[in-house]
């Protein structure tokens, strides 16, 4: 299991985002060592097999939403101030005005979301109907590429509700004989 950060700061001056933006940084993560033993009782370190890639998005409320990171970690749902304070460095990176004001700036109007991200071993998500359950689908194990791979998980399973033959091979996402 994986967990991320999101930072979210209010009234962030000077500011201003006219639409989202994302980065695609965690394509260099998929070579990291992903370890199956990791339990949520085991103490971490924030530097091992963390990755941040920029995001920034404006939520509902107007608030600025930094992140986002990505690490295997199991299922810890602490806030890890070191984490925070990667997201803030990379922020600074794409908007260079945010390296004039420190993150303790925002000790009063600063939240932080933290979710967990379930992946499989393989890298590939499971997409497909549960075995015994033919009318019962799954769309599970994206991690982090969630947004980035939501139309074509989309497709894949519409064609498997319609019973089209589909444009993408389905077997290497199948439910049976990766985790059920």
């Amino acid at each position: 299991m994986t967990w991320g950060h999101l930072l979210v700061l209010e009234n962030v001056m000077p500011l201003k985002l006219n639409h989202g933006l994302m980065e695609m940084g965690y394509v260099d993560h998929q070579t990291v060592n992903r370890r199956a033993t990791i339990s949520a009782s085991e103490p971490h370190d924030c530097g091992q097999d963390l990755s941040v890639s920029m995001t920034a998005t404006l939520d509902a409320m107007g608030n600025l939403v930094l992140g986002s990171s990505r690490q295997f970690v199991g299922f810890s749902s602490e806030v890890d101030e070191s984490t925070i304070n990667h997201i803030w460095t990379r922020a600074g990176e794409f908007f260079p005005k945010l390296r004039d004001l420190p993150l303790s700036h925002f000790s009063k109007g600063r939240k932080v979301r933290i979710g967990l991200r379930p992946y499989m071993f393989d890298g590939k998500p499971i997409i497909g109907s549960v075995p015994g359950l033919p009318n019962v689908f799954l769309a599970t194990g994206h991690e982090g590429e969630g947004l980035t791979l939501a139309l074509g998980t989309a497709e894949m399973v519409a064609d498997m509700v319609l019973g089209n033959p589909g444009t993408i091979d389905h077997a290497p996402f199948a439910v049976h004989g990766r985790c059920c």
